[in-house]
């Protein structure tokens, strides 16, 4: 899992490759510098997770989820990340035309 550190940066841990990113979490995002960027009259978040949609390791989609009562947990985030993976297989099986092989690649995917 990955926080926000103090600098609103994402800390990622040394042992995670660069193709690796796994949900982030921050339970006070209502006073953070990010809710600058939310639009005029979007509903208050008081908390955040997001959780990428990874395929080959590219990001091809996220989920997010907000405002759980008493914050998120590293729990939260791992039991996201799963969700997030098995999203992202459900996309990739819609994307792929029947009878393609796993070889190659749907159009929509392409490097």
């Amino acid at each position: 899992m990955n926080n926000l550190d103090s600098n609103n940066k994402i800390s990622l841990s040394t042992r995670q490759r660069q193709a690796e990113i796994s949900a982030l979490l921050h339970n006070d995002f209502s006073n953070s510098e990010w809710v600058k960027y939310m639009p005029q009259g979007h509903v208050r978040l008081e908390n955040v997770l997001f959780a990428p949609l990874l395929i080959e390791g590219k990001a091809v989609g996220l989920l997010g989820l907000s405002n759980k009562p008493g914050g998120f947990t590293e729990n939260d985030a791992h039991l996201s990340s799963t969700f997030g993976e098995l999203a992202a297989i459900g996309l990739l099986a819609r994307t792929l035309p029947r009878g393609t092989s796993k070889g190659s690649e749907p159009d929509g995917l392409k490097r």
